[in-house]
């Protein structure tokens, strides 16, 4: 019960990342005139860094969220 919880969480988390990712995305694209270099490299590892951390909440968000398969169950029941 907990990990399911935890892994709609997650799938919360996971979508945040996305609508961060479209933003960091817009700001890079649109910036202000002038911007300095530094502020480019921020946009970009902030853009890695959600990539990374929504592909992290993805995967173990549906992991943990995905029903299990009564008939995977009992196919491993007829061996034993």
């Amino acid at each position: 019960m907990g990990k399911k919880i935890l892994g709609y969480l997650f799938l919360f988390f996971g979508i945040l990342c996305v609508l961060s990712f479209i933003g960091n995305i817009v700001s890079l694209i649109i910036g202000r005139k002038g911007a300095s270099t530094t502020e480019t490299f921020e946009f970009i590892g902030a853009i890695v860094m959600t990539i990374v951390l929504g592909y992290v909440f993805f995967k173990y968000g549906s992991k943990w969220t995905r029903k299990k398969s009564k008939v995977k169950d009992e196919i491993n029941s007829i061996g034993n």
